[in-house]
């Protein structure tokens, strides 16, 4: 793969980081509507 510059792994990194707290919000959603 070629090299990414530190702007697109930032954008990487900030991308990971939502798809986390998507994940995490989603949980948390099915978790209190029990």
């Amino acid at each position: 793969s070629k090299a990414l510059t530190p702007e697109q792994q930032k954008i990487q990194e900030l991308e990971a980081r939502i798809a986390r707290l998507e994940r995490e919000k989603s949980i948390l959603k099915k978790a209190t509507a029990l």
